[in-house]
C-alpha cells in the first residue's frame, strides 16, 4: 500500500485560501479553514502548533489512495512538448491550472479539506 494512507504526525502547512483564489479563481475561499498569519495571532499559532504535534492523523484515507496516485502519475507525465489525450499541446501555465483544478475538484467533491 502506498505511503499516502499511513498514520503520521501532522505537519503544519500555512494555507491561504485568498492567495490560492488569487492564483486560481476557481478555488473557493470557504472550502478550507482560514488561518490568519499576522503577528497578533502568533500566540494562537504557537498554541495550535503545540497541540497539533500531539495529533496522529491519516493524510489520505485509503479509499482515495488509488485515485489520487493515478492523478499524480497522470500529472507527473504532462509536459508542454508531449501532446495530451486530445492531441493538443498545452503551455506550462495551462497544465498547471488543469492539474490544480482536477485535484481541487476531486478533493472538494469528496470533502477532503
Amino acid at each position: 500500500m502506498p505511503q499516502l494512507s499511513l498514520n503520521k504526525k501532522l505537519k503544519i502547512t500555512w494555507y491561504s485560501a485568498e492567495k490560492a483564489n488569487n492564483e486560481f479563481s476557481f478555488v473557493d475561499i470557504n472550502f478550507c479553514l482560514k488561518i490568519n498569519q499576522d503577528e497578533t495571532n502568533q500566540q494562537i499559532h504557537t498554541e495550535v502548533q503545540s497541540q497539533v504535534k500531539k495529533i496522529i492523523f491519516t493524510f489520505c484515507l485509503s479509499e482515495h489512495c488509488n485515485h489520487i496516485l493515478n492523478l499524480i502519475a497522470k500529472h507527473f507525465n504532462q509536459h508542454p512538448f508531449i501532446s495530451a489525450f486530445d492531441k493538443q499541446y498545452y503551455s506550462p501555465n495551462q497544465i498547471c491550472e488543469a492539474v490544480v483544478r482536477e485535484i481541487y475538484i476531486y478533493c472538494k467533491n469528496n470533502n477532503l479539506k
